[in-house]
């Protein structure tokens, strides 16, 4: 028997019911003060694991108190003890509709908002048509950040979390030290491939070692860091050195990783786009499960990814957002409220912006 969305499985001891996830996506107009989960954000996740989810992975969450850790002032954060009870509220009323959930920890690298930005090397360049400048870390400073990851997977293990997603794509601060293009270090952090991974795999390793084996490590990484042979060496050593799943997206500067139009294409005869593509070329040199993400919108193509074997996991973003009853709509073949695929998205603008998230209000009417 083939598998399919609905075919459960399990990492380390945590069986998921389902093959669909929630990915991390930033809820930008929820008003998050000082990194605290409210009532707000309890509600939009909680809709979610309802609606069926099999693993939520949290969105992103600053490790470090610094400005220059966010991408947005309302962030929400794991940097102190005082967040952990905030935390633990979430994961309960997610665990009580059997749904796994993982929280998402980044620092933003070259992208923080302030006019201090660290990176490994100084920098100063466009990023998918934005500017942005960062000034070099020390030893120390990269040390330290290492440390900050490490105690706040261990709040996210106190909070109950499942385990943490390291967040190593899109240009923030572990995608800066992957890259050769944001990399120009000449110590133990910079220069071949291996050197430019120090960073990540060591903070992989001290998690492992703080939080056990039965925690989960995901680790969401871009195939293209430059290009799709250096992504298969890059999944390689994160899956070596202990990570339970790897979330394939893309890394530094790829232009328009949250918008399918300009992104580049894969071959002609794949029927999906470019980071399921490469997902597809990544599972088969990993021993863990790979999740794959980009532009799946309905069931038919999420059983396509899954029993074709393009990934283990499928993540939904745009079409969680719109419609929070998604999964229980395929299992119980209703139709979904599908998302106009905006080239921008709307719901970072204002989820009251969203149009087919006002389409599913309309149909509950």
């Amino acid at each position: 028997m083939s598998l399919n969305i609905f075919s459960p499985i399990t990492i380390k001891s945590h069986e998921i019911k389902n093959r669909i996830v929630m990915p991390a996506m930033v809820s930008f107009n929820y008003d998050i003060k000082d990194g605290n989960v409210n009532d707000r954000l309890i509600e939009h996740y909680l809709s979610r694991a309802k609606g069926g989810v099999g693993l939520i992975i949290v969105e992103a969450i600053c490790v470090d108190d610094n400005l220059n850790c966010r991408l947005t002032k309302g962030e929400l954060g794991l940097w102190s003890d005082e967040h952990t009870d905030g935390h633990r509220k979430l994961t309960d009323v997610i665990h009580g509709e059997n749904c796994t959930v993982l929280a998402q920890l980044n620092h933003a690298g070259i992208k923080g908002i302030t006019s201090e930005n660290i990176a490994p090397s100084d920098f100063e360049g466009n990023i998918i048509n934005k500017t942005f400048k960062a000034k070099e870390m020390s030893l120390s400073q990269i040390r330290e950040i290492k440390e900050k990851f490490i105690k706040a997977a261990i709040r996210a293990k106190n909070a109950k979390y499942d385990g943490v997603e390291i967040h190593c794509a899109h240009s923030y601060l572990l995608s800066d030290f992957i890259s050769p293009v944001s990399n120009k270090r000449k110590d133990e952090y910079g220069g071949t491939l291996e050197k430019r991974m120090k960073l990540p795999l060591e903070i992989i390793r001290g998690i492992r070692k703080e939080c056990g084996n039965d925690f989960i490590i995901s680790v969401r990484m871009g195939y293209d860091e430059p290009t799709i042979y250096e992504g298969i060496e890059i999944a390689k050593m994160f899956d070596m050195s202990g990570a339970d799943i790897i979330h394939v997206s893309t890394g530094f500067g790829s232009s328009g990783y949250m918008s399918e139009s300009i992104m580049k294409k894969p071959p002609d005869d794949f029927p999906f786009n470019i980071r399921i593509w490469a997902a597809s070329k990544i599972r088969p040199n990993v021993s863990c499960p790979v999740i794959v993400v980009g532009g799946i919108r309905n069931g038919n193509d999420a059983n396509t990814v899954v029993s074709k074997g393009y990934g283990d996991f499928v993540a939904v973003g745009r079409g969680l957002l719109c419609d929070p009853e998604f999964v229980n709509k395929i299992k119980e073949k209703r139709k979904i409220s599908q998302c106009f695929n905006c080239s921008k998205c709307m719901w970072s603008s204002g989820f009251d912006k969203c149009p087919g998230r006002k389409r599913y209000l309309d149909g509950l009417k």
